[in-house]
């Protein structure tokens, strides 16, 4: 019985020498070359990406509030609502990005949060913002003042530029140390 590979190589044995060099055809077989996306060819990516952060998406909490670090430790992270985002229809949520407001269900309590660190995909990224392996949050109380008093991840530095128009995220950039 033949496969595919061993036809290939047929017509290429059967191939004129002359045509070869006319059209300047290297003298070895075809490989079978499987095309990888640059996410798959990179080592330092440990989750796949996503497209924006929807509704049952996992969140990672980095600030050093109580109910975060309970959450964080208890593997039952995080997960978004509801996007608080003005540009959508009805029936169809819009995905958070850096800087968006959400609310969050964590620990069996809804909270709203704030979103320091995106996954995003390649396609969607913007030149300058960086991405990152999690989906991180800052949680907020009902004043919207973050309930912890530090920021223990690193944060964007796009969010320094973003601080201007929100004025929550003044708040968040002065409890961060560390940005990229």
């Amino acid at each position: 019985m033949r496969n595919a590979s061993q036809d290939v190589m047929e017509e290429w044995k059967n191939l004129d020498e002359n045509w070869r060099k006319k059209n300047k055809i290297i003298e070895r077989p075809p490989t079978l070359n499987i095309k990888r996306s640059s996410y798959e060819m990179s080592r330092h990516r440990t989750r796949p990406p996503t497209y924006g952060i929807l509704r049952k998406t996992d969140l990672v909490c980095i600030d050093n509030s109580e109910i975060g670090k309970d959450a964080n430790m208890s593997g039952r992270l995080a997960y978004c609502i509801w996007v608080y985002k003005k540009e959508y229809r009805k029936r169809h949520m819009p995905k958070a990005t850096l800087g968006d407001k959400i609310l969050v269900a964590i620990r069996g309590e809804m909270r709203r949060a704030i979103v320091v660190g995106a996954r995003q995909h390649y396609f969607i990224r913007k030149h300058g913002i960086p991405s990152t392996d999690t989906n991180n949050i800052v949680l907020l109380d009902d004043k919207e003042n973050p309930i912890g008093n530090r920021v223990l991840g690193p944060m964007p530095s796009h969010l320094m530029r973003l601080r201007e128009k929100q004025p929550i995220l003044q708040k968040v950039c002065a409890l961060g140390k560390k940005f990229f």
